[in-house]
């Protein structure tokens, strides 16, 4: 059965019993590794960004991006040819825009 925050080990079992392939996938923000298919998929698209995070890192940055991550994202972003969003009322780059 599914559950949220399942380890990578645990997303790659529940794949293959529900009968799928496990493809293995990072979070663009933590590095984090996952597996996703046959109807599982951990990551998630962040508006504005184009980048795809897990749910621990989207979850916990509710109010934005912790500092610790904003040099990977804003590469990341300069990479993409993505202009950075105004931060919002914390400081922080907001978690979507």
């Amino acid at each position: 059965m599914k559950t949220p925050h399942m380890s990578a080990e645990e997303e790659r079992h529940f794949i293959l019993s529900e009968g799928g392939t496990p493809v293995e996938v990072k979070c663009d923000v933590c590095g984090a590794t996952h597996y996703q298919g046959k109807g599982y998929y951990p990551l998630r698209k962040v508006s504005g960004y184009e980048m795809f995070c897990c749910e621990i890192c989207y979850e916990g940055n509710w109010d934005g991006w912790n500092r610790r991550y904003e040099e990977k994202i804003l590469a990341y972003l300069k990479a993409k040819g993505i202009k950075p969003p105004k931060r919002n009322d914390n400081g922080w780059l907001p978690r979507d825009f």
